[in-house]
């Protein structure tokens, strides 16, 4: 298990923790989930300390190093992946 902190996460920091895995940016995160570049950055902040994963770019190493299981978690936690869109057909 590549973090046993996972659990702390709520549904919206694995929905942000699956697009930082997919290599989105901040921006192309806030535009798709509807929210503003600073509220991607909060997100991301919470998620790595959630994780103990400390410096800004630790959390996306981790996150693309990771991918298949998180997503495989999310599964387990919260059931089917996020609806993919023809703006995100990487997250499924």
């Amino acid at each position: 298990m590549p973090n046993e902190h996972l659990y702390l996460l709520t549904q919206r920091e694995w929905i942000v923790l699956l697009y930082v895995a997919a290599d989105f940016s901040n921006t192309a995160i806030a535009d798709k989930l509807c929210i503003t570049g600073r509220s991607v950055i909060n997100y991301r902040n919470r998620i790595g300390d959630k994780l103990q994963l400390k410096g800004r770019s630790t959390l996306g190493y981790f996150a693309r190093r990771n991918i298949d299981h998180l997503k495989y978690s999310y599964t387990i936690y919260w059931g089917k992946l996020p609806i993919s869109s023809p703006y995100c057909p990487d997250i499924d």
